[in-house]
């Protein structure tokens, strides 16, 4: 939902399209593109002065970063049949309740872009700070 920004049936948080100006993944050119692989971005580079040049990237919400730069590590624990399952919420859907690994999104530096859209759903433990951090977040 955070990711989404209000958004629904859209791939990415701002739409259907992506380019080097909304997000850090490997082959999006930017600035801090090194060799084959892009390096991390600074926090909130895509307000409007990133390169290639390219509008603020916030989402509705005002969150950057939601996808590409670094995966995030979510509260969810992961399941592969957890959305199949009849049983399963569909608001707000943690997973079962304690298992091996947590849900990821959002795709990181080294991602294609197949792999950065809002509803992406892989799994992991966090074990590479260059990949994968998390996000904080409160309720009003």
């Amino acid at each position: 939902m955070a990711a989404r920004g209000k958004l629904s049936d859209k791939i990415y948080p701002w739409g259907d399209t992506i380019d080097g100006s909304f997000a850090n993944y490997n082959g999006s050119g930017d600035n801090y593109e090194i060799g084959s692989l892009p390096l991390k971005t600074p926090i909130s580079h895509y307000n409007g002065s990133q390169t290639p040049t390219g509008g603020n990237r916030a989402n509705a919400y005002g969150l950057y970063d939601v996808v590409g730069n670094v995966s995030e590590w979510v509260f969810d624990f992961y399941d592969v049949g957890w959305y199949r399952d009849e049983g399963a919420a569909l608001t707000d859907p943690r997973g079962p309740d304690a298992v091996t690994y947590r849900v990821i999104r959002g795709g990181s530096w080294g991602s294609t872009t197949s792999l950065l859209g809002v509803a992406n759903r892989d799994f992991g433990k966090p074990s590479s700070k260059s990949y994968s951090g998390f996000r904080c977040v409160r309720s009003k």
